[in-house]
Protein backbone atom coordinates (compact mmCIF):
# COMPACT_ATOMS: atom_id res chain seq x y z
CA UNK A 1 0.00 0.00 0.00
CA UNK A 2 2.69 2.29 1.39
CA UNK A 3 4.59 1.91 -2.09
CA UNK A 4 1.92 2.42 -4.55
CA UNK A 5 0.42 5.34 -2.64
CA UNK A 6 3.66 7.41 -2.79
CA UNK A 7 3.07 9.19 -6.44
CA UNK A 8 -0.40 10.28 -5.34
CA UNK A 9 1.22 11.02 -2.28
CA UNK A 10 4.28 13.60 -4.18
CA UNK A 11 1.51 15.08 -6.93
CA UNK A 12 -0.65 15.96 -3.53
CA UNK A 13 2.60 17.01 -1.75
CA UNK A 14 3.36 19.35 -4.63
CA UNK A 15 0.17 20.48 -5.38
CA UNK A 16 0.38 22.09 -2.25
CA UNK A 17 3.51 23.61 -1.89
CA UNK A 18 2.70 25.09 -5.27
CA UNK A 19 -0.26 27.15 -3.04
CA UNK A 20 -3.25 24.75 -3.21
CA UNK A 21 -4.85 24.38 0.18
CA UNK A 22 -5.99 21.19 1.69
CA UNK A 23 -9.06 21.59 0.53
CA UNK A 24 -8.69 22.70 -3.37
CA UNK A 25 -6.41 20.05 -4.96
CA UNK A 26 -6.72 19.65 -7.92
CA UNK A 27 -8.95 16.31 -8.50
CA UNK A 28 -7.99 15.44 -12.38
CA UNK A 29 -5.12 12.97 -11.94
CA UNK A 30 -3.39 14.44 -15.13
CA UNK A 31 -3.27 17.72 -13.06
CA UNK A 32 -1.29 16.37 -10.19
CA UNK A 33 0.49 14.37 -12.33
CA UNK A 34 -0.57 11.10 -11.27
CA UNK A 35 -2.27 8.03 -13.22
CA UNK A 36 -6.14 7.01 -12.62
CA UNK A 37 -6.81 5.45 -9.80
CA UNK A 38 -7.04 1.81 -11.35
CA UNK A 39 -4.33 2.26 -12.97
CA UNK A 40 -2.41 1.79 -9.65
CA UNK A 41 -2.50 -2.37 -9.01
CA UNK A 42 -0.42 -4.97 -7.88
CA UNK A 43 -1.42 -8.74 -6.05
CA UNK A 44 -2.22 -7.18 -3.00
CA UNK A 45 -3.90 -3.34 -4.35
CA UNK A 46 -6.67 -2.83 -6.86
CA UNK A 47 -6.36 0.77 -6.77
CA UNK A 48 -4.98 3.80 -5.37
CA UNK A 49 -7.49 7.32 -5.70
CA UNK A 50 -7.77 10.61 -3.85
CA UNK A 51 -10.02 13.37 -3.52
CA UNK A 52 -9.63 17.04 -3.69
CA UNK A 53 -9.19 17.18 0.10
CA UNK A 54 -6.02 15.04 -0.41
CA UNK A 55 -7.15 12.08 1.16
CA UNK A 56 -5.91 8.97 -0.48
CA UNK A 57 -7.55 5.28 -0.65
CA UNK A 58 -5.70 2.45 -0.92
CA UNK A 59 -8.33 -0.36 -1.61
CA UNK A 60 -6.52 -3.77 -1.30
CA UNK A 61 -7.65 -6.84 -3.19
CA UNK A 62 -9.22 -9.72 -2.38
CA UNK A 63 -6.22 -11.83 -2.25
CA UNK A 64 -6.55 -14.86 0.24
CA UNK A 65 -3.10 -14.02 1.73
CA UNK A 66 -4.66 -10.91 2.96
CA UNK A 67 -6.94 -12.51 5.01
CA UNK A 68 -8.67 -10.12 7.44
CA UNK A 69 -7.97 -7.96 4.92
CA UNK A 70 -8.75 -8.63 1.93
CA UNK A 71 -11.00 -6.11 0.65
CA UNK A 72 -10.38 -3.55 2.49
CA UNK A 73 -8.66 0.29 2.30
CA UNK A 74 -6.01 2.06 4.10
CA UNK A 75 -6.15 5.82 3.88
CA UNK A 76 -3.83 8.41 4.15
CA UNK A 77 -5.53 11.85 5.96
CA UNK A 78 -2.97 15.14 5.23
CA UNK A 79 -2.50 17.95 7.72
CA UNK A 80 -0.50 20.82 7.28
CA UNK A 81 2.41 20.46 9.78
CA UNK A 82 4.47 24.12 9.38
CA UNK A 83 3.96 24.33 5.49
CA UNK A 84 4.93 20.85 5.37
CA UNK A 85 2.08 17.83 4.94
CA UNK A 86 1.84 15.26 7.59
CA UNK A 87 0.30 12.26 6.89
CA UNK A 88 -1.90 10.31 9.40
CA UNK A 89 -2.64 6.51 8.19
CA UNK A 90 -6.10 5.11 9.03
CA UNK A 91 -8.46 2.71 7.22
CA UNK A 92 -10.48 -0.69 7.60
CA UNK A 93 -7.16 -2.73 6.87
CA UNK A 94 -6.12 -4.22 10.34
CA UNK A 95 -3.22 -1.74 11.69
CA UNK A 96 -0.19 -4.46 11.12
CA UNK A 97 -1.42 -4.16 7.57
CA UNK A 98 -0.88 -0.25 7.48
CA UNK A 99 2.40 1.84 7.72
CA UNK A 100 3.19 3.48 10.52
CA UNK A 101 2.04 7.14 10.85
Amino acid sequence: AAALSGGVRTGIDVAFSEGFGITSIPGTPASINVSAAASYKSKYVSSVGYTSTGVITVTLTTARELGSAAGDNVIYTPSNKGGNLKWNVSGSAPTKYRPKN
